[in-house]
């Protein structure tokens, strides 16, 4: 509050930065400017005092929420501007990032084309004001006035000249976006992945990740992709020991970052929530690739039912398997199930009954169908292993890596740390770290002898 008074009194603007949905109501009178007039004083009640308010105080309001909530009063009040990235305007930064580490040359070309029109732009603007200047203190005929004419003569030079060299720029800057565009893939895969991992909080609470760290794994993705010019951080068994042409490391690319950006993460979810992120992150890239189409996408989340007629086989079917294929018939691609599944019953049958059908294929011509299609009838007629079908799937798609449960490795997680970046442990019942921990620090020369190491206990009567 004194902070608050002392810029009302003296016009020093205030940001208040990492707001919540709720604004204090002590900042009630100075979000709703309620200014009292005395005399010729303007005063504003904060809490019991009045205080003189300066007319060029500025109030700034910052939260970090993605869709905060405030009072209707306070969307009235104030001017809200959206600082939000985009996915499109994260791609075009995660681009020039790209670009910077891959082509340093093409990116700084870019940087200085942009300030070479920049200086085009404010030196006819210049230009222009002289000859204004000139010709409106301009004495007498201005035909007689030889110094103002060769002004104008140098000024129409001066403008050819920079026209002809602006045309220049704009063709150097078309041929450089198109070598930089060649990256764009993996800017594109970048922005799909954060903008993932920026909506996992919905899952749990504690699953947060900066934009900051963000961009330091995916650098370090960049880094440790084989075919560079350099493979000093690519790992040895990795190393391809050649320069790869562009087409193929960009390939490259896109597969590593994918891949390290998913297994960092994977390394802070729970295990129950690991096969939910492939799997979104799965369909996000098919739905980037246009490969993911909305009905089936819903129906493969939701599957509705529809009861309507008898079943016919209530054998081996229950009725609320058969109300699931009664409504996918309605999709274009499965119309034909209903019918299939009685005349050629037996076959079903046998692959209903297997333990594990996801490893079995299809009956007839069903097992021709993309894996994602064959998704929608585990869906329909083995919704119990559905996930492993799932899991499946996201083999074929991305990789057998995607699936396997990456275990905790202290030491790589290290890497990660810094002063900034401490590392925080999430324990089960019964499990102490204290002694890996102390492992490591040995390792790397912090022991409690050299003084380097130190264990602090925050519960009671847990002291080492």
């Amino acid at each position: 509050i004194d902070t608050v008074e002392r810029c009302l009194e003296n016009g020093i603007p205030l940001l208040i930065e990492n707001l919540q949905d709720d604004i204090d109501a002590v900042l009630d009178p100075v979000v709703s400017r309620q200014l009292i007039r005395r005399g010729r004083s303007l005063l504003m009640k904060l809490g019991d005092k009045e205080v003189e308010y300066d007319n060029n105080f500025r109030l700034y309001l910052q939260t970090k929420l993605s869709n905060p909530h405030y009072r209707p009063e306070i969307n009235a009040q104030t001017t809200l501007v959206n600082f939000c990235v985009t996915e499109k305007g994260l791609e075009d930064q995660l681009l020039a990032l790209v670009v910077g580490k891959e082509r340093p040359d093409l990116q700084e070309q870019a940087a200085g084309l942009i300030r070479q029109l920049s200086e085009f732009t404010i030196q006819l603007k210049d230009l222009e004001d002289n000859l204004l200047f000139r010709l409106a203190n301009s004495q007498g005929d201005i035909l007689e006035d030889i110094e103002l004419i060769e002004n104008l003569e140098e000024t129409k030079k001066t403008a050819t000249e920079i026209a002809e060299k602006v045309v220049i720029a704009k063709q150097t800057e078309v041929d450089i976006n198109l070598a930089r565009e060649i990256y764009r893939p993996v800017a594109s895969r970048g922005s799909l992945i954060y903008f993932l991992i920026d909506s996992l909080h919905v899952l749990d609470r504690v699953y947060q990740y900066s934009m900051a760290n963000f961009v330091y794994i995916l650098k370090k993705g960049m880094d440790q992709t084989p075919g560079g010019p350099s493979e000093e951080k690519v790992p040895k068994n990795q190393r391809l020991h050649r320069v790869v042409d562009v087409k193929e490391r960009v390939k490259l690319l896109i597969g590593h970052t994918t891949f390290m950006t998913f297994a960092y993460i994977a390394s802070g979810l729970f295990e129950r929530d690991k096969i939910i992120v492939a799997t979104q992150l799965v369909m996000s890239i098919l739905k980037q690739q246009g490969k993911l189409h909305v009905v089936e996408f819903d129906y493969l989340l939701r599957g509705p039912k529809t009861f309507t007629g008898d079943n016919p086989l209530p054998e081996w079917i229950s009725d609320s398997v058969w109300a699931s294929i009664q409504s996918i018939k309605e999709i274009e691609v499965y119309a034909a199930l209903p019918d299939d599944i009685l005349g050629s019953a037996k076959r079903w049958k046998e692959w209903m009954e297997l333990e594990r059908p996801e490893a079995e294929p299809m009956p007839g011509d069903w097992k021709k169908l993309p894996y994602f299609n064959q998704l929608l009838l585990f869906r329909a007629l083995r919704p119990d292993r559905l996930t492993n079908a799932v899991t499946e799937f996201v083999k074929a798609q991305l990789g057998v890596q995607f699936t396997q449960s990456i275990p905790f490795h202290l030491e790589k997680s290290y890497e990660d740390c810094s002063p900034g970046t401490p590392i925080f442990i999430f324990l089960s019942p019964g499990v102490d770290v204290a002694a890996a921990v102390e492992k490591l620090g040995t390792q790397l020369g912090y022991t409690s002898e050299n003084g380097r190491y130190g264990a602090v206990s925050l519960g009671q009567g847990q002291e080492p």
